[in-house]
C-alpha cells in the first residue's frame, strides 16, 4: 500500500489581464498534504555522454475540497482567476514543489525558481494529469490504489 504522507506546494498557472487590459500570467499557490510522491531517476546515453533525468509521480486522493466551484470535472480546467480559498486545478505547465514553499510566484520567474538550489531537485512542471476518479470500482479493487485519485507526472 502506498503511503500518503507527503506535502507539496502547487502553483497553478492562469492567464488574466492587468489594469491596462494587457494579458499577464498569474500563479495561484496551494499547499496539499497527505499525498504520495515518487521520484524515478532515469539514465540514458547519447553521443554527447551519459545523462540522468528525474521523473516525478504524484498521487492526490480525491477530495471535494479541491474541486473548483462550478466545474464538473476537477483538474481539467484553468480558469483560476475566480478560484481561491484552497481550490485548485491540475494542468500541464503548473509547477509543483515537494514540501511547503512560501515563495510568491507572481514576483519571480518560473525558471529562477526551478533552478534555485533549494528547490532544483524537488520541483518540476506538470507534463501529464490523469483523472482516476471515475473508475469502475469492482475492476479497480485489486490495485494498490483503492480510492479515487488524481495522478500527476512531471
Amino acid at each position: 500500500m502506498k503511503n500518503f504522507t507527503e506535502t507539496l506546494t502547487l502553483y497553478n498557472k492562469f492567464h488574466t489581464r492587468d489594469k491596462n487590459n494587457k494579458p499577464v500570467v498569474r500563479w495561484n499557490r496551494v499547499v496539499l498534504r497527505d499525498v504520495f510522491c515518487s521520484r524515478k531517476k532515469n539514465m540514458y546515453t547519447s553521443s554527447s555522454g551519459i545523462f540522468s533525468q528525474s521523473t516525478y509521480e504524484i498521487i492526490i486522493p480525491s477530495n471535494p475540497k479541491y474541486m473548483p466551484p462550478n466545474y464538473e470535472s476537477w483538474g481539467l480546467y484553468s480558469n483560476l482567476n475566480k478560484i481561491n480559498h484552497g481550490y485548485f486545478t491540475l494542468n500541464i505547465d503548473d509547477v509543483i514543489i515537494l514540501g511547503e514553499c512560501k515563495i510568491n510566484m507572481n514576483k519571480v520567474r518560473v525558471n529562477d525558481l526551478l533552478e534555485n538550489r533549494d528547490y532544483k531537485n524537488k520541483s518540476f512542471t506538470i507534463s501529464s494529469v490523469d483523472d482516476n476518479t471515475f473508475v469502475d470500482y469492482k475492476r479497480y479493487i485489486r490495485s494498490n490504489l483503492r480510492n479515487a485519485h488524481y495522478k500527476v507526472v512531471g
